[in-house]
């Protein structure tokens, strides 16, 4: 009878230990991390006075998601984008070469195995071969044992190392365009996993004039050509600009999607957007917003020939939720600036007058 109730008892402590083991090890279980996502928006520029715009990472309004992230902007996407698979088998002192089309450098590895089809794999393999190809127009690898650590294989005779690869143009900080329409890719990374989104960028010569000191306006489907003075005016009243026949789209406006009746939304007293001061003096002033939906809201600062100067909020507000943010800029050259709104597909805009 007292060997049943020490055994039992050792039972009913084995099962609380291992209840208390199991419960502990589930509560210590890291928690996987969110999907990384971005998106970006396409958009209508206007040269500067160079007759060439820039394009930086946030021209495209990048939207992301799932964790913190950094960004980079991709050059121009090309035909000449593309993958290619190769493979070469060990032995003589055996080396795979591979090299992407002049002016391209491999951006991913897709598939990297050293080692036979059926199964038997260096686990290496893929960041031996990220470390020889990334960022690089092309690359000479030893297919040996010692490359890849070991023999994943004892005894096989000859290994092989298979790679798939992708290629495009290396990254660049921004873009210098001339008027035409780009397709221009922005690859976000963070959290160990890259995205990209896609955009097309239409750059518009927006110069005229004798001097060519004025700018293009499309105002109700007929080109005008008007002081740069004048621009904000026009713009606030539904103008656009560029070339009609382009479809140049308004400045206020996050995509070249822009239409007759999100001009009139953009109007609503329900998108607010207000600066106080104004003028306002050395680059200081508060901008006051109200958001007309729940959802992502940008409210980006731009001068008069339409370039980013500096992104004053780029979050999630509910619908009605006012919110104020203080603009501490005294870099900023007395003049005229625009600051705007933007609300899923609705955006309104304020001019604002800085002073020295």
């Amino acid at each position: 009878m007292l060997t049943y109730n020490y055994s039992r008892t050792l039972a009913v402590a084995g099962a609380l230990l291992a209840s208390l083991v199991g419960g502990t090890a589930a509560q210590a279980a890291p928690l996987a991390p969110a999907s990384l996502t971005a998106t970006t928006s396409s958009l209508t520029v206007m040269t500067g006075a160079a007759g060439t715009a820039t394009i930086t990472p946030a021209t495209l309004s990048p939207v992301v998601s799932g964790c913190s992230q950094t960004t980079q902007l991709v050059s121009l996407v090309t035909g000449q984008e593309g993958s290619m698979t190769v493979s070469q088998p060990e032995g003589g002192g055996s080396k795979l070469n591979i090299a992407a089309p002049a002016g391209q450098v491999f951006t991913s590895v897709d598939y990297a195995n050293y080692g036979t089809t059926s199964g038997c794999s260096a686990p290496t393999s893929k960041a031996v071969v990220e470390a020889y190809l990334l960022g690089n127009n092309s690359a000479s690898i030893p297919v040996e044992n010692s490359t890849f650590g070991g023999d994943p294989c004892y005894g096989v005779f000859p290994k092989s190392l298979y790679v798939t690869a992708s290629y495009g143009q290396p990254a660049v900080a921004s873009l210098t365009l001339t008027p035409g329409t780009y397709t221009v890719k922005l690859t976000v990374s963070g959290c160990g996993e890259t995205t990209t989104s896609t955009s097309t960028v239409t750059v518009v010569n927006a110069a005229c004039g004798p001097h060519g000191d004025k700018i293009n306006l499309c105002h109700n489907g007929h080109q005008i050509c008007v002081a740069q003075s004048a621009v904000a005016a026009h713009l606030a009243h539904g103008d656009s600009y560029g070339d009609c026949s382009a479809g140049g789209a308004s400045l206020m406006a996050a995509n070249t999607a822009t239409t007759e009746s999100s001009a009139i939304k953009a109007s609503s007293p329900e998108m607010l957007v207000q600066t106080s001061p104004n003028p306002a003096t050395s680059g200081q002033f508060q901008v006051h917003v109200q958001a007309t939906a729940t959802g992502p809201v940008q409210v980006n600062l731009f001068d008069m020939q339409g370039h980013l100067v500096t992104q004053v909020f780029n979050g999630q507000l509910a619908a009605g939720e006012q919110r104020d943010f203080a603009v501490n800029r005294p870099e900023l050259r007395q003049g005229l600036y625009l600051v705007r709104i933007q609300n899923g597909q609705q955006s309104s805009s304020v001019r604002l007058e800085v002073q020295k």
